[in-house]
């Protein structure tokens, strides 16, 4: 039981860090998208600049884009299939704990708690890997383009 407490604990601080960085990346998402236009030269405000820079910044033919689309959707893949199996193993161990009343395997709770904690890790290196290879992060450029058919940017 100790076990499966210290393993929520995990989890849930994991989970404040995660949800902390998304506020970050989303607060700070527009002032870096500024300081990557006036390091470009383009001022901010003319709409036509902004939009043919973007264009052709995100431009699928490139080789960088579509390293970087292709590293995301692989990331993606993985840390669906990590996900599912730690899912699926500790609603096992939950299983086992409460239901069975066995916890002579209890260990799978910080099994499945150090496994997530070593794909956040892994995550943050592939990023800044992508980053540095093709100079976006993982399936940036297929979001900015999803972002202009959405909005219907030509």
């Amino acid at each position: 039981m100790v076990l499966f407490l210290t393993s929520l604990g995990v989890y849930a601080v994991l989970f404040a860090i995660q949800f902390g960085y998304g506020v970050y990346e989303t607060s700070t998402q527009e002032r870096r998208g500024i300081s990557v236009l006036r390091a470009a030269g383009i001022d901010p405000k003319d709409n036509e600049a902004v939009r043919a820079f973007l264009i052709k910044r995100v431009d699928p033919d490139r080789f960088g884009n579509r390293l970087a689309d292709f590293i995301g959707y692989i990331w993606n893949v993985i840390t669906w299939i990590s996900s599912i199996v730690v899912g699926l193993v500790f609603l096992y161990q939950i299983y086992n704990v409460f239901i069975s009343g066995d916890s002579s395997s209890d260990i799978a709770f910080i099994g499945c708690a150090v496994w997530s904690v070593f794909m956040f890790m892994v995550g943050i290196v592939v990023n800044l890997l992508c980053k540095l290879l093709t100079g976006r992060y993982p399936s940036e450029p297929k979001k900015i383009r999803k972002r202009f058919i959405e909005n219907d940017i030509h």
